[in-house]
């Protein structure tokens, strides 16, 4: 028998229940961007994407580098546009990485052959096998609120066994 799923509640405060759900706005093109911003804004981003500093970005702006510093923690239109440079010249050097990790790889491979402990130990540390694990979380509230969703899990898990193996689990007695 399919477990049906409970109707929506709005005051489950279930974050996946459509009462909760937060309409994303439509995405707004670099174009659209530009339309928002002022002349000193457009001169100030042209800069900063020109590799200047922040103060060389609003002395050539015309601006105070507050200003900017400003415009890059409140002004959304700003920010956007800037954080879309930004993701712009990371998918680009990405792509010139992938374009020659065929051949870094190669060279790693081959200097670890020859006895390079350095190469050796960097892709060791790359991989994470160097790396102690963290451990975990200091705050009790939040460590708390893991281990409910921990065992809410595994009590999900056991039902969906339960399920799976024929016997229901709506029927079945409390667990110990």
């Amino acid at each position: 028998m399919p477990v049906e799923p409970p109707a929506p509640d709005p005051t489950s405060g279930d974050p996946g229940c459509e009462f909760h759900k937060i309409p994303a706005p439509e995405p707004v093109g670099l174009d659209g961007l530009a339309e928002k911003l002022s002349s000193h804004q457009i001169a100030a981003l042209q800069a900063l994407t020109a590799g200047q500093s922040v103060r060389e970005a609003a002395k050539s702006s015309g601006v105070g580098r507050t200003t900017v510093h400003k415009w890059l923690r409140e002004h959304p239109y700003f920010r956007a546009a800037f954080n879309a440079w930004k993701e712009e010249l990371l998918e680009s050097g990405q792509a010139k990485l992938l374009k020659g990790s065929d051949a870094a790889i190669k060279k790693l491979l081959k200097s670890i052959a020859d006895g390079d402990a350095r190469s050796a130990v960097a892709l060791l540390k790359g991989i994470g096998m160097l790396t102690a694990p963290r451990p975990g979380l200091t705050d009790p509230a939040m460590m708390s609120r893991e281990m409910e969703l921990d065992r809410r899990q595994q009590s999900v898990g056991l039902a969906l066994q339960q399920v799976v193996h024929g016997s229901s689990f709506l029927t079945a007695g409390p667990r110990p």
